[in-house]
């Protein structure tokens, strides 16, 4: 009788052991999800900033401040979406691009000597504070 009674618990700790490790996955591969976004987002404002300036014959010059993404970010992990901020300078881009929600803190700073419109994203993702760039002649990296 003992050896009937092992299969079944033998099979419900295999099957524990099988859906603990998926939902480890899942969990991880939301991470990685959330993490994507802001460098995404990132790329998508110089595209739509560069878009903007060609159209216009206007620079953007800056929209928002560092400032203002770190009150943003020190409110809170952005593991949840936030509602987009909108002001003067965002609404010229919105023609061009515009998310509804975001998860992270954006602004945009104009570099003195040549000229380009400098986008950063700011995110806070489990306590630790990213914060990405990227110009019109640079790649979008982490700094």
């Amino acid at each position: 009788m003992a050896q009937v009674m092992t299969k079944p618990i033998v099979c419900i700790v295999g099957f524990g052991v099988v859906l603990g490790g998926a939902v480890t996955d899942f969990v991880e591969m939301q991470h990685r999800a959330v993490n994507a976004e802001v460098p995404a987002n990132v790329d998508g404002f110089k595209l739509a900033i560069m878009a903007y300036e060609a159209a216009s014959g206007d620079l953007l010059g800056a929209c928002g401040s560092r400032s203002q993404a770190e009150v943003s970010v020190s409110a809170g992990d952005f593991g949840v979406d936030s509602p987009w901020a909108q002001d003067a300078c965002w609404e010229k881009l919105s023609a061009y691009w515009s998310p509804n929600h975001s998860r992270g803190a954006y602004w945009v700073e104009e570099d003195s000597g040549s000229g380009d419109s400098v986008v950063f994203g700011m995110q806070k993702i489990r306590g630790t504070v990213y914060v990405y760039q990227s110009s019109n002649s640079t790649d979008t990296a982490r700094l």
